[in-house]
């Protein structure tokens, strides 16, 4: 019975140091957050002529059960003929991010729910880590 003992410890302590090895490495190849950038142009959609009087809108949302913000930022277009470019410096908080585009005449914000189109991305729930360059994002008339 002393030696049956003796033979499973040791077999339970190579599957402990095992499990130690293994999960070390799953931990140490967990990736590292990256920065995100937008670049593009705001529109309007029937003619693309550039969407100048207002701002686009930028949310980071860091944790979707909460709604929390991690970080909102907003660009004025009417100095850069509808152009816009934002880094987003890599934050692990971030789970997503959301584009709005607010009109300074009307005083509206215009989401998705509101005939906003971002082309080749979403709107909403946009990944982070990732370079979107040469969106047209277009805004209704």
């Amino acid at each position: 019975m002393v030696a049956f003992l003796v033979i499973n410890r040791g077999k339970i302590i190579r599957i402990l140091g095992w499990s130690l090895l293994l999960l070390t490495a799953v931990i140490a190849c967990k990736e590292e957050a990256e920065p995100t950038m937008f670049q593009g142009q705001v529109v309007f959609a029937d003619d693309n002529e550039p969407f100048l009087n207002g701002y686009i809108e930028f949310t980071a949302g860091s944790d979707g059960a909460s709604g929390k913000l991690a970080d909102f930022r907003e660009l004025p277009l009417e100095a850069k003929n509808g152009a816009f470019e934002i880094i987003f410096d890599a934050n692990e908080d971030i789970v997503s991010f959301n584009i709005e585009v607010s009109d300074t005449v009307f005083f509206d914000v215009i989401g998705p729910e509101d005939g906003l189109d971002c082309g080749a991305i979403p709107c909403e729930e946009i990944s982070p880590g990732n370079d979107y360059r040469n969106l047209i994002i277009r805004v209704p008339r």
